[in-house]
């Protein structure tokens, strides 16, 4: 009952917040008819076709933006429509004038005729196209990116990219990334330019359900036999809360979960690691910590030891400049040396203009002018290591021979 009275109320502060139409106010979704907890499908494609033979088109996924008045968070008006599959007590090939969806709650309008419009529809009703049960790895693991990320894939102006099949995203609705978006498709605005909020907000199951069509992740059960929410509350990576309600909230758990912010960050590398911190990512921390990393370089408010050799480790592909593991080390301000600026004069003068380094040769010319005899180094190159004594008898048979005056006299 809970999960239903939340059905509504998420309906209608959807329906509030894209300023619903008069067409559109006249139906709300019956709270008892919850009854499609199945995997199903928002792909329009799947439900019905265009009437007229020669209209070949491939009707746009509906939940993100199709044009500035039309996007997947209102019910969406398709006009001329025959059914693919069977809905109700109609038939497959059963033809409509107006069919009105809401793809996020599933409820389905149909009209037989176009003056019906705004009259007592010929179908309404809770309907969603069910597809086949997935492993309950794969919804979890959907489900923890959506909690890191903070932000919805199915919102009307999502630019996020995602890895998700065409048709995976067929099924949930969304458009494909910009760059591997198949013809016919539609727009996409998908170029991963998504502002994502810096503080990650807490889900309720009627949200972590709509994300990945599901109808209910508490019932259902992959072949495993456990549910999907039984499987994401064994996650490592997830936090469950209550409401002031007493509903399930979940949270995304983060390895520094209490940092959240710059001050934080430099708080804890100057507290915590003085021995230095790996940079940590967006999954260790917030989303946008990346640019308060460099804004701390920048400030030159902490250290930072980067990998610049370029040569790939064996086993493992070349590493571009933006992902090679940096090292962060505290900096403690009140206890920095100034170096006397004739000193730092002569460094400059006498070091490589664009490395900044001064060149080994000419510190040994130097040292043989001052009367130093320099250090000799053996190049790296030519360190062999050293052959290890094979284990066996010789050292058995030195011992052996060296206990010859020990023998009893015959």
């Amino acid at each position: 009952k809970e999960f239903k009275k939340e059905l509504l109320s998420f309906h209608n502060k959807a329906i509030d917040r894209a300023g619903g139409s008069s067409k559109h106010d006249q139906y709300k979704p019956d709270p008892n008819a919850i009854k499609c907890p199945w995997p199903y499908t928002r792909d329009p494609c799947s439900v019905f076709k265009p009437t007229d033979p020669k209209d070949k088109r491939i009707y746009p996924v509906p939940m993100n933006a199709i044009n500035k008045e039309l996007n997947g968070k209102q019910p969406v008006e398709y006009h001329n429509i025959t059914l693919v599959r069977p809905i109700g007590k109609f038939a497959v090939n059963t033809q409509f004038a107006v069919a009105v969806v809401d793809w996020l709650n599933g409820q389905v309008q149909l009209f037989q005729r176009e003056e019906d419009w705004n009259k007592t529809p010929t179908y309404s009703d809770i309907h969603r196209e069910q597809v086949p049960t997935l492993n309950n790895a794969l919804y979890v693991t959907w489900l923890y990116e959506f909690l890191q990320r903070g932000h919805s894939l199915l919102e009307p102006m999502c630019r996020c990219t995602h890895g998700f099949t065409d048709q995976r995203a067929r099924q949930l609705g969304i458009t494909m990334p910009l760059a591997s978006m198949p013809e016919g498709r539609g727009p996409s605005l998908r170029n991963g330019q998504c502002k994502l909020p810096r503080t990650r907000v807490g889900r309720t199951l009627l949200e972590l359900s709509q994300e990945i069509a599901v109808g209910d992740i508490s019932r259902v059960r992959d072949a495993s036999g456990e549910t999907v929410l039984e499987t994401l509350r064994r996650s490592a990576k997830v936090a469950e809360a209550a409401d002031a309600q007493g509903q399930p909230i979940f949270h995304f758990r983060a390895t520094l979960g209490g940092i959240t912010s710059k001050e934080e960050l430099l708080r804890y590398i100057n507290e915590e690691c003085p021995m230095g911190l790996k940079e940590p990512g967006e999954k260790d921390t917030y989303n946008g910590v990346k640019e308060d990393i460099d804004a701390l370089v920048r400030e030159e408010l902490v250290y930072c030891v980067e990998n610049v050799d370029k040569k790939p480790v064996r086993g493992q592909l070349p590493r571009s400049g933006d992902d090679r593991p940096r090292v962060l080390f505290p900096r403690m301000l009140d206890l920095d040396l100034k170096v006397d600026h004739d000193i730092r004069r002569l460094w400059t003068d006498n070091a490589d203009k664009k490395s900044g380094k001064v060149p080994p040769d000419y510190l040994e010319q130097e040292l043989r002018k001052a009367g130093i005899a320099p250090t000799a180094q053996v190049p790296p190159e030519q360190v062999r290591e050293s052959k290890k004594r094979p284990r066996g008898g010789g050292r058995r048979a030195e011992n052996k021979s060296s206990l010859d005056h020990l023998r009893l006299k015959r």
